[in-house]
């Protein structure tokens, strides 16, 4: 693997990791679960989904074009 390959994929990393702490810093029951949906042999982004559906239903924001 070249330098470029293996630059792209710490790059790829990080970026997930990011994303992950972020949503662990807004809802911090996350980290446990979508450890438990993953334990259960759950599709983890449609698990994500699903949640964030909720939250959107739920939770008026600007985001969702309610106020």
């Amino acid at each position: 693997m070249n330098h470029t390959s293996k630059t792209w994929l710490r790059k790829a990393a990080a970026h997930a990791q990011r994303g992950m702490n972020r949503l662990r810093q807004a809802v911090p029951a996350s980290v446990e679960l979508l450890t438990q949906a993953a334990a259960e042999g759950e599709h983890l982004a449609l698990s994500l989904q699903r949640c964030c559906d909720c939250l959107i239903a739920t939770v008026p924001t600007r985001c969702n074009g309610r106020s």
